[in-house]
């Protein structure tokens, strides 16, 4: 099935059979050309992302990765050697770097909610960028000796997984990067030898079963770029503000951590934002996390307003994925998906429409 695969076996493994996967798939569109979108899309991999160069600036990132976190780069490793066998050329360092996905200087549109129903909580998110992506939805068995976990994945081109969402049995989630001003970026740029990407992150959050491990891993080092995330289960939900510390980061713990429980409904539009219903009402204040493009920073108010009218009314499953799927439409040419989420004490399931060269809906239950 297109966009779908089950995958099992070790973080090499799984990293294996997930670079195999991206790397067939743009060796066929690399042949067979299709429409101006796609094409614009693949070169932006083939052309300037996948290659066999070493990107010296990332190396303290790579550094502290494989000190904090080894079995991610057995996955990246992995990758590079899948990619390697569909025929294309790559590296361990040009796999890392595709890895993290965002680096703090990209639009971002996302938009998402949340709510409470009888049965639990259900949860549904636009995947949204400056274009349309191909996105992977996987089943993955991670099998690492004597244990072993289940998730879903969610996740864009050479990506790890849950670069978009992802649950297992326990919890699901959604997260994205927030922007910022460019003093900012540099500065967190001066210290990403002490940082951690924010995607090895969300790729380790598939592993963890509430919100309180959660929130220790999120506290646990200091990341590259600002983001939120909202996370479900059956019977609680919250949103998350992970806010990265700038100054004198060495003799700190790690992020600062804001989480509010979600009683009823939330929503959000990827920026550190607040509602006039404070319904989205940030923890941030100040210029400080004030993305740096007017732009964008006025889409996600609008999108933000379109669904503080929207989530006004009563909210099920079904009519979240009608909000969300009718916005998709209305930003065609940025949606790569449309994502949604059961959480409930019999059941953890997740489905998404994706949009990328026509439509394709999947499914799955853990």
């Amino acid at each position: 099935m297109k966009n779908f695969k089950e995958i099992q076996g070790s973080h090499y493994k799984i990293g294996y059979e997930v670079g195999k996967y991206w790397g067939d798939y743009f060796q066929k569109y690399k042949k067979n050309k299709g429409q101006d979108q796609q094409e614009a899309v693949i070169k932006k991999y083939l052309k300037d992302l996948i290659s066999h160069k070493w990107n010296r600036e990332l190396e303290p990132l790579l550094e502290n990765t494989m000190k904090h976190f080894p079995d991610i780069i057995y996955e990246i490793a992995g990758m590079e050697k899948g990619v390697t066998e569909s025929g294309l050329r790559t590296s361990l360092m040009s796999m890392f770097e595709l890895s993290l996905g965002e680096t703090g200087d990209e639009s971002c549109h996302c938009s998402s909610i949340v709510a409470k129903t009888k049965k639990g909580f259900i949860m549904g998110t636009n995947d949204e960028d400056d274009d349309v992506y191909p996105l992977l939805f996987a089943k993955v068995s991670l099998e690492n000796g004597k244990s072993s976990k289940r998730f879903a994945s969610i996740s864009h081109p050479f990506q790890l997984f849950g670069s978009a969402a992802g649950m297992n049995k326990q919890i699901a989630f959604q997260g994205n990067s927030i922007g910022f001003s460019d003093d900012v970026y540099q500065k967190l740029k001066k210290s990403w030898n002490l940082r951690i990407p924010k995607t090895v992150l969300s790729r380790k959050m598939l592993e963890m079963d509430n919100i309180d491990e959660v929130k220790s891993l999120l506290e646990s080092c200091h990341t590259t770029l600002p983001n939120h995330h909202y996370v479900i289960s059956h019977d609680r939900a919250f949103s998350v503000d992970v806010v990265p510390k700038l100054d004198n980061i060495e003799r700190s713990k790690g992020n600062t951590i804001k989480i509010i429980e979600i009683k009823d409904r939330h929503f959000h539009t990827n920026h550190f934002i607040e509602g006039k219903g404070s319904r989205r009402k940030s923890y941030l204040t100040g210029e400080t996390w004030k993305w740096s493009r007017a732009e964008d920073c006025n889409d996600s108010e609008d999108r933000f307003m379109k669904l503080e009218v929207e989530t006004n009314n009563p909210l099920n499953y079904e009519s979240v994925k009608k909000i969300l799927q009718d916005l998709a439409r209305e930003y065609d040419d940025r949606t790569s998906a449309s994502i949604f989420f059961k959480m409930s004490k019999r059941a953890a399931y997740c489905e998404s429409s994706f949009y990328y060269d026509k439509i394709c809906d999947i499914s799955v239950d853990l």
